[in-house]
Order: structure tokens, then C-alpha cells, then sequence
């Protein structure tokens, strides 16, 4: 009897299978299927949808939708959703139980596109207002229907083949545009298990592959992603201003864990790396790697290497060439309150190894304590530009540093141990390098907080030695105060100043030099800058300066002057002159006192054997201008030596001991004299008789009156540090 019903059975099923395969072809083909389908999906969706045709396979059973198309959000827009075909491959026996289960969902050549803004993305939906379904009302007294139990929904298996989507982004401006192609994406469900997926696509000009697995339930992943050559040019529209990130970034990227806090491994590589953070820049190739576990607070491993990268910062006053060593590792650590901690940080830089902690708060703030130890500064004229042209040598002994970003401090000490510079050839010195070129640096500079300190510097050169002191104040406010004490116990003149200064074997002798001057930054003119400087040179030379010889020498050299001083052309006369027309002087010394930009003395002075200079008046520092006079003293020796030489009767003369230089202008580099008619007619009138005298007075005072300001102006280039004049 069993076996009866069960062939009763099969041959019913048959029948069924033979008429579905009849009549279901053309019942959903049929244009009110058509019809109720496109009507469905509008509104469930708000949009218009469409499709070319719609096939259905019962063996194994599947149904085909061919050309599917769901409308863009406006009249006009292109397609939200288009496709070349959707698959679905439906399961017979579940359908006993009421359940559908689609063995799989297949998509080929789809197309998505998206559009997000400031509410989120915008995705098809019921219109609103749209009315909801009303379900039919029970008349009184009479039994309800029996509920028909739910038809469950099951996919085991979800494809999309050579599929794209398209998300323009318009929470940033401009707008940023994704572009996913040749998407291939497989995802695996079954009940109680966790969802398995794959993926590639090419994103940015690159490629990109996906794989792993999720529990929806637990909200767990494990994730490993693979980038080959990704542009991240496309990640522009997000970086804020002063930012810039762009090359082909290559790497696997892994996370595992909660969906919200997982933890991460990368080790990726950027190709042609172009990345800008503020005033800092970086080109060329870079390397990531971090180990990070989730949680609240990321912490664990990272290490960044710029080896092979060029860097540039705060317009070139750090610049590290490609293929010098710029890496930093260190550890991240949970800190309480917000803001980072880094510990175990390790950065190198060309030959600098620090390491220690840092730490940021929930302002971004930053402090630092690192330590390194001693640095050769070979190599550092490449990646601190500022020091290229001086060639530096020697050691920097670090110590432990202490920095803080908000606001600036320094605390620490650095030790400088036998560090040399070359002064360069165009920095207004003497060309070249040699003797008195080379500067040497020995002594300390120490962080105090907001000040850094100069803590008894010594520069040498050759063997000369100056004692260097200071201090400048204020690093965290914009303008910042300086204090520099400069001094010399009878350092070679010659030596100093032809390594610090333009002039060169010009003057020689021990220097005597004190200097304190403060000031303060962001003032061009010096305006700020106070204090004292004083120097004395005893005793000392001035090469081929005597003032004695070229003003007796230039005043007879003049038909005027001569007639009135006849015999200062007779050599065998003046010959008795000559031994005070020597170079060497006892004294050359003054006090400047600076303020409001200018460096003014009253008691500049220069002191021969047999006769004295003395000048007052100023420098104006930003410009180096001269506001100069003063005054030509001769000892009673020299003033009778030079009356017998004029031939002139003793007691017959008014003998002039004090002679006035005229003002001294122009500039330190190019001075201007002039000598007054007034003086000259005076001193050289004082050698002659009265009746010549008045002769020549209107001619003496035409032709004379400023003759002799280039040979002061020799004297002052002497004193003042002028370039020769050729």
C-alpha cells in the first residue's frame, strides 16, 4: 500500500514539474507580472524600476532578472543601480517549510552609485508619506483566520562579478569621488557559522584584495587586506589645510577583534610618496609597520622608516637628503584622561640615536624627554643648511633634553667639544680658507625652561680666544629677548678680525675687548639692542697709517700751501719729520654706549708717541652710518720739528698744536671726510709769515678746503674697519 502512495506521489510530481515548466515561462513573462513586479519595487523604493526580462529555470530552479535598472534620485541622474544580470538560485525543499533559501545571489556587471552627505547616504526608500498596508478588519463574532506562519529568507551564498561603485562624497569640498572597479566579491553564510568573504577590486589604480571572516552575532572580524600600488590622491579632499598625502601605497593591513576596537597589523610601503604636515614635507619612498591592539586606547609597536625619502622642514631649515637614516619607533601606551603616551621612542638621524618618551595631552600638547649620545657633526652641513657654508667639525655632547611644545621649553644641556666652523668666502671676511678662517667652539649651551643659555663658550682662532656668554629669553612668546657678553684679554687683533670681521691685516696688537648688549628679536634696525662695548689695543699698528705723515705730506703737496709753507717741499728738510710718521701706536681705545640703534663714544682714541687722534660721535647700527668729529693733538716735539722744517723763525710763528678733523660721514664700509677750510688755513698759517699768509688766503681756502678727507678717511677706515681703498 506504502509503495502505492509513494508512486502516487511521484507521478503527481511530475505532472506539477511538467506544467511548471509549460506554463511558468509565460506567466512571468507576462506583462501584469511585469507590471506588479516594477509597481513593487517602486514602492518600496520611491524609484522607477525597470527591467528587460525576467526568466525563470527549473532545473535548477533559478530566476534571472536581465537589465535591471533602479532610477537615479532626481529626473536626469543617472541609474542609482544597474546591472547586466541578478541570479538567484532557489532551494525546492525549503520551500515545504515555508522558508525561501537562495543556494545562491549572483549580480554581473553592476554598477552603484552613491551619493553621501552631511545626513549620511542617500539610499532608495519608501516616499514619504506613502501609505502603509491596512490589514482587513475581524467582523464581530466572527473566528479569526489562522495566522499563516512567516516565510522565512536565507542566502548561503552572495556574488558580484566585475561589478562598480560609484560614491561621490559631498561632506568635504570639493567633493571627493570614489571610483570601485572590476569588483569581484564572494561572501558565504550558514546558519550558526560566521560569514566567510573574499574580495578585489581596483581602487585609486591600484589593486586591492579582501579577505576573512565575520560573526554578525558576536560583532567579531578577522580581516586581511592586500594593497598593490593604491593612489591615495584620492584621500585629498579629506586632509585638512596644510596637509598633503599622495604616491602608490603597497601593503598588508590585518585586523582582528570587536567590530569597534579591533587590533591592527600593517606593514605597508609608499611608492613616490608625497606627504606635507604643515611646515613639514616629505618625497619619496616610506615604510610603516605598527602592531596595535584594540580597546579603548590604542596601544603597541609602530616604526616608520624615511631612509630612502627626502625631507624638508620650516622652509629648508632641515632638509635630509634621500638615503641618510630618518627613522622613528616606539610604543604606544594607554594614558589616562586622553592625549598619547610613546614610550621606548627611538629616532635617527643620520648619526643622531635619541631615544625616551613622549607624551600628548587631550590638547594636543606635546612633552618630551630624550637622550642621546655624543654626536659627530660631520655630515650635518647637509641636513641643516644653515650650517653648509661653515663646514662644521667636532662633537655635540647632548646629554638628556627635556621639550615641551605649549609652551615652548628646554630644559637640558648641551656640550659643544672641539667644534670648528669655517668662516665662508662671501660672508664679508676674507676669502678662503687658512690661518684665521677656522673657528673653534668649546663650552655649553643649557635649556632653563624658557631660556637657553650660553654657558662659558670660548671661540678660538688660531690661537686666539674669545669668552662668548648670553642667554635668549621668551622662546614660547613671538618676540624673544637676548642678552651676549663678548670679551678678549689681549687676543692677536689681526687674528680676530680677520676671522670674524672684513678686516684683514689692517690692525694688529692684544685686544681688550668687554661687550654686554641686550636686545630683543624682530627688530631690523637694532633699535632694541642696549648696552656697553669697550676695547683697548695697547699697544698696536695700524698698517700704513700714520695721520701725522699724510696730512703735513698732503698739505705741501699743494701750490697754495707750498707758498705759504715753501720749504715742506725740500726732502732734506722734512726728513726730520720722519721718525714720527711711523704705524705702531701706543693706544687705540674707546667706549661705545648703544641704545635706540646707535653706537656713540666720546672718548674713541688713538695714541701715537708724539701726537694723539680723538673722535666722538656714532655708528647707526642697522645701516652702518658715521656721525663722526674730532680732533688732532701734536706734542710740543712735533710741533717744533715741523716748524724748522718750514723754515719758519723761532718765536716767528703761531705754532697750532690742536688741529680739528672735520665731520666724518658716509658710511663703515665707505667713510666721507671733510676737512674745513677754516682748519687748514689755520695749521698751515701757523708755519708761514703774515704777509704771505694774507696773500693766499681766498686761494688757500678755494683750493684746500677738502683735500685731505681721503687721507683721514684712510685713518677711519683704519679705526672703524673700512675696506682698503685701491
Amino acid at each position: 500500500m506504502a509503495v502505492r502512495v509513494a508512486l502516487a506521489l511521484l507521478v503527481l510530481i511530475a505532472v506539477g514539474v511538467g506544467a511548471l515548466l509549460a506554463f511558468l515561462p509565460g506567466l512571468v513573462e507576462s506583462p501584469a507580472v511585469r507590471e506588479r513586479i516594477e509597481q513593487a519595487a517602486q514602492d518600496a523604493t520611491g524609484r522607477e524600476f525597470r527591467y528587460q526580462a525576467l526568466a525563470f529555470g527549473l532545473v535548477p530552479p533559478r530566476l534571472v532578472v536581465e537589465a535591471p535598472s533602479l532610477a537615479g534620485e532626481a529626473p536626469g541622474d543617472p541609474a542609482f543601480l544597474e546591472a547586466g544580470e541578478v541570479s538567484l538560485r532557489i532551494a525546492i525543499w525549503p520551500l515545504l517549510a515555508r522558508s525561501v533559501v537562495l543556494e545562491s545571489l549572483v549580480v554581473r556587471d553592476a554598477t552603484v552609485r552613491l551619493v553621501r552627505d552631511e545626513s549620511g547616504l542617500r539610499l532608495p526608500g519608501p516616499p514619504a508619506g506613502a501609505e502603509q498596508p491596512v490589514e482587513p478588519e475581524t467582523e464581530p463574532g466572527a473566528e479569526p483566520e489562522p495566522e499563516a506562519g512567516p516565510v522565512s529568507l536565507a542566502v548561503q551564498e552572495l556574488a558580484l562579478r566585475n561589478a562598480r561603485i560609484v560614491l561621490e562624497d559631498r561632506t568635504v569640498s570639493p567633493a571627493a569621488s570614489w571610483d570601485v572597479q572590476e569588483l569581484d566579491a564572494k561572501a558565504t553564510f550558514a546558519m550558526g557559522e560566521p560569514v566567510e568573504f573574499e574580495a578585489s577590486a581596483r581602487v585609486g589604480g591600484g589593486g586591492l584584495r579582501l579577505g576573512g571572516r565575520a560573526d554578525l552575532v558576536a560583532e567579531t572580524a578577522e580581516l586581511e587586506a592586500t594593497l598593490d600600488a593604491v593612489g591615495l590622491a584620492l584621500l585629498a579632499p579629506y586632509l585638512p589645510e596644510r596637509r598633503e598625502l599622495s604616491g602608490a601605497l603597497s601593503g598588508t593591513v590585518s585586523a582582528s577583534g570587536a567590530f569597534a576596537a579591533p587590533d591592527l597589523k600593517a606593514d605597508l610601503r609608499l611608492a613616490e610618496g608625497v606627504v606635507r604636515i604643515s611646515d613639514v614635507n616629505l618625497q619619496g619612498p616610506l615604510r610603516l609597520a605598527a602592531d596595535l591592539a584594540g580597546g579603548e586606547r590604542m596601544s603597541g609597536r609602530f616604526d616608520v622608516d624615511a631612509t630612502e625619502a627626502e625631507l624638508d622642514a620650516y622652509d629648508g631649515a632641515f632638509r635630509k637628503p634621500a638615503g641618510r637614516p630618518g627613522k622613528v619607533t616606539g610604543r604606544f601606551v594607554p594614558k589616562e584622561g586622553g592625549g598619547l603616551t610613546i614610550d621606548d621612542v627611538e629616532v635617527k638621524i643620520h648619526n643622531l640615536d635619541a631615544r625616551g618618551r613622549i607624551e600628548t595631552d587631550a590638547a594636543g600638547n606635546a612633552r618630551a624627554e630624550l637622550s642621546a649620545p655624543p654626536i659627530d657633526l660631520a655630515g650635518w652641513d647637509a641636513i641643516l643648511p644653515a650650517l653648509a657654508p661653515y663646514r662644521p667639525s667636532g662633537i655635540l655632547k647632548p646629554g638628556t633634553l627635556r621639550l615641551a611644545s605649549e609652551p615652548l621649553s628646554v630644559r637640558g644641556r648641551i656640550d659643544l667639544q672641539g667644534v670648528r666652523l669655517t668662516i665662508p668666502a662671501d660672508s664679508g671676511t676674507r676669502a678662503g680658507a687658512g690661518p684665521g678662517s677656522d673657528i673653534g667652539l668649546d663650552g655649553a649651551l643649557e635649556g632653563t625652561g624658557d631660556a637657553l643659555a650660553l654657558l662659558d663658550l670660548v671661540l678660538t682662532t688660531g690661537a686666539e680666544r674669545v669668552t662668548l656668554a648670553g642667554e635668549v629669553a621668551g622662546l614660547s612668546q613671538p618676540q624673544r629677548s637676548y642678552r651676549i657678553a663678548l670679551g678678549s684679554d689681549g687676543a692677536e687683533a689681526n687674528t680676530l678680525l680677520s676671522a670674524f670681521t672684513a678686516v684683514d691685516d689692517r690692525m694688529y696688537g692684544p685686544l681688550f675687548l668687554d661687550t654686554n648688549l641686550t636686545g630683543r628679536t624682530g627688530d631690523p634696525k637694532l633699535e632694541s639692542l642696549s648696552g656697553r662695548m669697550s676695547f683697548a689695543i695697547r699697544p698696536g699698528r695700524l698698517k700704513g697709517v700714520s695721520l701725522l705723515e699724510k696730512t703735513v705730506g698732503r698739505l705741501g703737496s699743494f701750490g697754495e700751501a707750498a707758498m705759504l709753507v715753501a720749504s715742506l717741499e725740500q726732502p732734506e728738510r722734512m726728513k726730520k719729520m720722519e721718525r714720527f710718521y711711523g704705524d705702531d701706536f701706543q693706544e687705540l681705545a674707546g667706549t661705545f654706549d648703544v641704545a635706540k640703534g646707535w653706537a656713540r663714544t666720546r672718548d674713541l682714541r688713538l695714541v701715537y708717541d708724539s701726537y694723539r687722534v680723538d673722535l666722538r660721535g656714532g655708528i647707526r647700527l642697522h645701516d652702518r652710518a658715521l656721525d663722526f668729529s674730532g680732533t688732532l693733538t701734536m706734542d710740543r716735539e712735533v710741533d717744533e720739528t715741523l716748524a724748522d722744517a718750514s723754515g719758519a723763525a723761532a718765536g716767528g710763528a703761531e705754532r697750532q698744536r690742536v688741529i680739528e678733523l672735520a665731520e666724518v660721514k658716509g658710511t663703515l664700509d665707505s667713510p666721507e671726510v671733510d676737512l674745513s677750510s677754516r682748519t687748514v688755513r689755520a695749521w698751515a698759517g701757523g708755519y708761514a709769515g703774515e704777509k704771505v699768509r694774507d696773500k693766499y688766503q681766498e686761494k688757500l681756502d678755494e683750493k684746500l678746503g677738502g683735500e685731505l678727507g681721503g687721507e683721514v678717511g684712510d685713518l677711519v677706515e683704519g679705526l672703524f674697519g673700512g675696506r682698503k681703498k685701491r
